[in-house]
């Protein structure tokens, strides 16, 4: 794992600063108003603005969550999390794209918490929770041969779950995109169990 400091992140952002061209910010230092959404995962192995060669600033929008979700639990019912929700609201963004990874945490540690339950911390726990129930819903919908056959692997079976829950645990509200582009990102989208959320 690399090891930085403070002060080694506070000169990266000095040379980030020093490279920048003159009045780089100047269009968007009253105001934003961004052409897409992108949705992430929280995790530092893939840049956002890098995915969709974004150069400008203003131009994206990108808030992330734990596993990609989109929604948050208000009052005891799921709503479009704020993030994602304030730049349609706010800034008139019409294009919003959700976007999965294989490999992530949030939804493996669903997986697992439908065999042995959860042990995290509270922010950790809530939006994992928020994950489970989609992936039973994603396992009751596979034949016994895909979600615990002997035959299946448990990478196989972690597989077969977090394809299926970024299928149905994120939403875009303009875009219903199913399939993806490439083993490290996915735009998908998404439907809670009982339809459409949006």
């Amino acid at each position: 794992m690399p090891d930085t400091t403070l002060g080694e992140l506070l000169a990266r952002n000095a040379r980030y600063v020093d490279g920048l061209p003159q009045g780089y910010f100047d269009d968007v230092e009253d105001g934003q108003e961004p052409a897409a959404v992108s949705v992430c995962c929280s995790d530092s192995r893939v840049s956002q603005e890098g995915m969709w060669a974004v150069e400008d600033p203003g131009w994206l929008f990108t808030p992330s969550t734990i596993g990609n979700q989109v929604w948050d639990r208000h009052d005891g019912d799921l709503v479009v999390d704020g993030s994602v929700l304030y730049p349609i609201v706010h800034t008139d963004t019409r294009v919003t794209v959700v976007v999965g990874h294989t490999g992530c945490g949030a939804v493996t540690a669903a997986l697992e918490a439908t065999r042995e339950g959860l042990d995290a911390p509270p922010g950790i726990e809530k939006w994992v929770e928020l994950l489970v129930p989609v992936v039973e819903s994603a396992l009751a919908a596979s034949t016994p041969t895909e979600a615990w056959g002997s035959s299946t692997s448990s990478s196989s079976t972690t597989s077969t779950a977090r394809s299926r829950s970024c299928a149905t645990a994120t939403i875009s509200p303009t875009t219903r995109t199913s399939s993806g582009s490439s083993t490290t990102s996915r735009a998908c989208t998404a439907m809670s169990a009982d339809g459409p959320i949006w």
